[in-house]
């Protein structure tokens, strides 16, 4: 009878995670599916503490997709953040905007692979080069990174993208500890019943 009950009830949060996974896949409000999974799994400590820790634009507004990240990286925040940087110091206004834009576009960007000189590798080009190649690898976390080393208006002008990066990588981190627990959960049920 035990193996019955700990069985259904892995079924009940695997069936569950999966909604919530594919709900947030979708980059979709998963409000009901995280309250489903939060239901079924009130006694499994684990999935309950991965489930506390997804932000709460899941539940509410849903969250980017890493795709959408990756375009919204390279068709607005990269050349956005590479005009901001080219700004000359002291020429926040118009003025620095226009000399900005005009630099960003006559300088080449260095290669993601491209060794830094020591005293330039915390530089906005690099760090922006740098981020670039990782979200185009899906490192999300690892672009996070590098956009902190980034100062100014082109720190403030990823900033949005960065915390909306974050929110996805929260939420890949929890669901790789949901998954891993139904997997354990599943696994131990099939020893028990070979037993």
């Amino acid at each position: 009878m035990q193996d019955t009950v700990g069985s259904l009830q892995a079924h009940r949060i695997t069936a569950a995670a999966i909604a919530l996974t594919e709900k947030l896949e979708s980059g979709e409000p998963s409000g009901a599916a995280v309250n489903a999974l939060k239901a079924v799994a009130s006694d499994n400590a684990v999935v309950s503490a991965a489930v506390q820790a997804l932000p709460e634009s899941v539940s509410n507004s849903g969250i980017s997709t890493v795709q959408e990240l990756q375009a919204g990286f390279e068709e607005k925040v990269y050349p956005q953040c590479r005009r901001a940087a080219n700004v000359p110091e002291g020429q926040d206004g118009l003025e620095g905007q226009l000399l900005g834009s005009i630099f960003s576009a006559l300088k080449s960007p260095p290669g993601p692979d491209e060794a830094a000189p020591e005293t330039e590798k915390d530089e906005s080009e690099y760090v922006l080069s740098r981020a670039r190649r990782h979200v185009k690898l899906g490192e999300l976390d690892k672009a996070v990174i590098e956009l902190k080393k980034l100062k100014g208006q082109a720190a403030y002008t990823a900033k949005d993208w960065e915390a909306r990066a974050k929110d996805r990588v929260a939420v890949e981190k929890a669901l790789k500890v949901i998954r891993m627990e139904c997997a354990l959960a599943n696994e131990n049920l099939s020893k028990v019943a070979a037993a």
